[in-house]
């Protein structure tokens, strides 16, 4: 056993190098009659493996229907804002970049959230006016979906909310069942909040 190195690392090692030595010595027969045949049944029958057995063989790995088992628990954050008659409103996530809020915690330190918090109400605050003024944000054909945890605000929604004055950071954890990917239930609790009147966010009534 090689130090440092366990069996399924090992096997692991041995496909990837494995499945490009086999390419190579197909390619160079290629011109023989069942050359093709030979090449794709195997390739298939591997990945037939490889899912059966829930072994991740290299490079097949990136194939799998479920690459590793789902955890029993996933902890995200969400934004919401404040307005000054203490309405709170999902966070549009196309005013920042759409991956940027999920994986704050990942991101940042206890110390950085203030920062942060100015930063997603300045651009709250301006997308708020394009949305207002021009409609949504030109898309385009090619341009992917929003996550599905992501929210979308719309100019009738808009006009319910006065200036917005705070940001609420909330930590989530999802439960799920076991084995499984149906939710059983989750945890949303308040994790820092930004804004220069504290009185507001204390009458808000908060999302659970």
């Amino acid at each position: 056993m090689i130090a440092g190195l366990t069996a399924i690392d090992i096997i692991a090692i041995s496909s990837f190098i494995g499945f490009f030595s086999f390419t190579a010595l197909a390619f160079k027969l290629r011109n023989r009659s069942n050359t093709k045949e030979v090449y794709v049944g195997t390739v298939l029958s591997v990945l037939l493996i490889v899912n059966l057995v829930g072994l991740g063989a290299l490079p097949f790995i990136d194939y799998h229907k479920y690459t590793y088992p789902a955890e029993q628990e996933n902890t995200y954050q969400e934004v919401y804002l404040v307005d000054s008659n203490g309405k709170e409103l999902r966070y549009d996530t196309r005013a920042v970049h759409p991956n940027s809020i999920g994986q704050l915690h990942y991101h940042l330190s206890a110390d950085n959230y203030d920062e942060a918090g100015e930063f997603f109400l300045e651009q709250a605050q301006e997308h708020r006016s394009e949305l207002m003024t021009g409609g949504p944000p030109e898309t385009s054909w090619w341009t992917f979906p929003l996550p599905s945890r992501n929210y979308e605000w719309n100019v009738n929604e808009l006009n319910e909310y006065d200036d917005f004055v705070a940001v609420i950071f909330y930590e989530v954890t999802m439960y799920y069942e076991n084995n499984s990917h149906e939710v059983q239930h989750l945890d949303r609790e308040i994790y820092h909040v930004t804004t220069e009147d504290p009185s507001v966010v204390s009458e808000v009534n908060h999302v659970s």
